[in-house]
């Protein structure tokens, strides 16, 4: 985290903006509680960490949680910067159809400040994510038509 926390500074020196992002709210309450320099913070709702207490990666059995999402999100709301938030989607691992993808996006814009933004990673070649995913959000904020 001390490294972390100089290379930051060296970047704010250059007049960027300066975000952290993670798969665990633990690290950026740390950063929050510390007070660090920052201007966003990047949040995943799902952890790649399988097993969280430990944090170990086991790729063959990969574990997206709704707890590690629930405990990003409860971050996310209280954060007093604004947040970005990714992986909303679970890697395309758990929402089946376009319920599943409406459940998991309607989460995400209803657990975010005015403040933030939700990033959707999305593969054109077999259909049209783009088309149907911006579907999707202009129902949950209700811009039909818009």
């Amino acid at each position: 985290m001390p490294e972390l926390r100089e290379k930051l500074k060296r970047l704010r020196g250059t007049g960027v903006l300066v975000g952290v992002g993670t798969h665990l709210p633990e690290v950026i309450d740390h950063i929050a509680s510390e007070g660090w320099d920052v201007d966003f913070y990047q949040c995943c709702f799902y952890t790649v960490y399988s097993l969280v207490s430990s944090r170990e990666i086991d790729r063959a059995h990969e574990v997206y949680d709704d707890g590690a999402r629930q405990r990003m999100a409860v971050f996310v709301a209280q954060a007093s910067k604004p947040c970005i938030v990714f992986k909303v989607l679970a890697a395309n691992r758990k929402p089946a159809g376009e319920e599943g993808v409406e459940a998991a996006l309607r989460f995400a814009y209803e657990h975010i400040k005015p403040t933030d933004v939700v990033i959707v990673g999305m593969w054109q070649r077999c259909r049209d994510q783009v088309g149907e995913n911006t579907e999707i959000v202009r129902r949950i904020l209700g811009a039909e038509g818009s």
